[in-house]
């Protein structure tokens, strides 16, 4: 099933589970939904340079997303720039709300803080959007601890910036208002 809506010098469509593709000219957000929900899509025009780098810092990062689902830390890390801080919003047990991990070396160490608490740890990504230079992702987190086996079920974003092609900043948090009102977007 595909919904389009006509979006100016794009369209964005909304896909439920499985892959969309639109020749040459798409650009996935979502290669595949990870929990059979909705996926969106946009598809650019051919020749809008700044809507395809754009299109693929999206990819990037939902690829890296992608990746850190699937436990593929070489994977996860590629994105992030040699200088990247990322303000994770871990839950209590893995550095708290707030830590700051800085540079591949702190990427791979916030990576291993929450393997070695959590059995599960799945986002889920609903929405992908731009703000000024910001990327605001929303989605769901689900996570399960490794000993206690509790689970967690909440809203989750993540607004980031990038330098030369790469991931500079990110923060997430673990609700979606947060991230729209740190890059100026009303809920």
């Amino acid at each position: 099933m595909l919904e389009a809506v006509d979006a100016g010098a794009s369209v964005t469509a909304v896909a439920q589970a499985g892959q969309v593709t639109r020749g040459a000219v798409a650009s996935l957000v979502r290669r595949r939904p990870l929990n059979n929900g909705p996926a969106v899509v946009t598809f650019s025009p051919p020749g809008d340079t700044a809507r395809a780098m754009s299109q693929e810092n999206v990819e990037m990062v939902t690829h890296a997303i992608q990746a850190w689902n699937e436990r593929d830390l070489a994977g996860f890390l590629e994105p992030w720039h040699a200088a990247a801080e990322w303000r994770p919003a871990f839950p209590k047990g893995t550095e708290g709300a707030g830590s700051v991990f800085r540079g591949r070396d702190g990427v791979a160490e916030a990576w291993r803080n929450v393997r070695a608490v959590w059995a599960e740890y799945r986002l889920d990504v609903q929405e992908a959007k731009w703000s000024g230079d910001d990327l605001v992702v929303l989605g769901r987190i689900h996570v399960r601890g490794a000993t206690s086996e509790v689970e967690i079920d909440s809203d989750w974003s993540a607004v980031l910036r990038f330098k030369d092609e790469k991931v500079i900043s990110a923060r997430d948090w673990l609700d979606h208002s947060s991230a729209l009102e740190a890059a100026g977007l009303q809920e």
